[in-house]
């Protein structure tokens, strides 16, 4: 959708995962927050009405004003009676001399995945007062066979590439295209998150504890993040001396509600397991309400853990164990290295970021 603004369209993104657990006001702040710092609104721009807005989104105009509320009071904007909300002092990222582009995979949600925003925010970090600016691009299944023409028409000097999902053959053609660095292990360049050695220590945390029946519900396993996760996760039991059980692994989606379905699943089976591994925050919120509908308790039944330790993930009930998986880190370094193949800088070709484990309260001591 788009909104006129003079003589200039301002593009904004109105989709609300509204199954998401993220609430909604915060994913609206976040989707203006984005279009400001890629250059859409600069200082002084008025936004439009919050019944426009309450339109644009499909969400209730409380909603809107609990949004721009929290933008003001962070600074980002600036409410004046009887005129409006505006702009604050915000510096235009299209002021910029280079052009680079950020591209990621389009699935549902994936404009306001926290991951996705952490990374933007960590690029934006590294690009801040410098003469650069970047436009980001989300990629469908029907958009490969043309994304080199695409990417091509859009003048970029370099790209920036995040998602899992996009095969080794569509990273060489955007390689050959331009300057490419990628979160994926098949680019020349490119700056990659050790997620084996996260699924260790979340297996071993849970290992040591006592639990000795580790469930592990994640995506297809094809995916190289999933690949990865599964490997550290059959590390660490071996290690243990625990041997791994078929049936309590689960990768098939990331979809939330699956991770609810796999939950219950293993929960009703004859012998459940004693502790769970979910791929991703999100869906060890959807695990925590399918152990709630079943009478489980947390941690005192049964131990969850995940990954990613998104901002919310402190505040569920009880608190989430996770692995802070260090995305704004990823942004940062993934834009300097782009910067330095762009002006011709010696950088080596792959750097390793490791994440911290965090340990709160769905994890405790096995009971049986």
């Amino acid at each position: 959708m788009i909104f006129v603004k003079e003589k200039q369209h301002v593009i904004l993104n109105n989709k609300i995962n509204q199954e998401s657990p993220v609430p909604a006001f915060w994913q609206i702040s976040q989707t203006i927050t984005e279009a400001i710092r890629l250059g859409n609104y600069k200082k002084g721009d008025r936004l439009p009405s919050e019944r426009q807005l309450s339109l644009f989104f499909n969400v209730a105009r409380g909603t809107v004003r609990h949004a721009l509320e929290h933008l003001v009071a962070e600074g980002i904007l600036v409410k004046e009676a009887s005129r409006g909300v505006f702009i604050g002092d915000v510096s235009p990222a299209n002021a910029r001399m280079h052009k680079i582009g950020f591209v990621t995979w389009h699935i549902r949600g994936v404009e306001f995945h926290l991951a996705t925003l952490e990374i933007l925010r960590g690029i934006n970090d590294a690009l801040e007062q410098q003469d650069y600016s970047l436009e980001m691009l989300t990629v469908d299944p029907f958009m490969l066979p043309k994304i080199k023409e695409i990417v091509s028409r859009k003048g970029w000097e370099g790209i920036i590439l995040v998602g899992q999902q996009f095969s080794d053959s569509t990273i060489r053609e955007l390689s050959r295209e331009t300057v490419l660095v990628s979160s994926r292990a098949e680019a020349d360049f490119k700056v990659l998150i050790d997620y084996q050695d996260a699924a260790y220590r979340v297996t071993e945390h849970l290992l040591a504890l006592g639990h000795r029946q580790i469930a592990l519900i994640n995506g297809k396993k094809e995916l190289p993040v999933v690949g990865a996760i599964c490997a550290g996760y059959h590390r660490a039991l071996a290690e243990y001396g625990v041997a791994a059980d078929s049936r309590l692994i689960r990768c098939d989606s990331y979809d939330p509600k699956a991770s609810w379905t796999f939950t219950r699943d293993l929960l009703s089976s004859n012998n459940p397991p004693t502790a769970i591994i979910t791929g991703d925050d999100y869906m060890a919120v959807a695990a925590l309400q399918a152990m709630k509908e079943l009478g489980v308790a947390c941690p005192d039944d049964l131990s969850l853990a995940s990954f990613n330790n998104f901002n919310f993930t402190e505040y569920t009930n009880p608190s989430l164990t996770t692995f802070a998986v260090p995305f704004s880190e990823l942004g940062r370094e993934l834009a300097g290295l782009l910067k330095m193949r762009i002006t011709g800088e010696d950088a080596q070709s792959e750097k390793i970021l490791r994440g911290r484990l965090i340990v709160r309260q769905s994890t405790a001591a096995a009971k049986r």
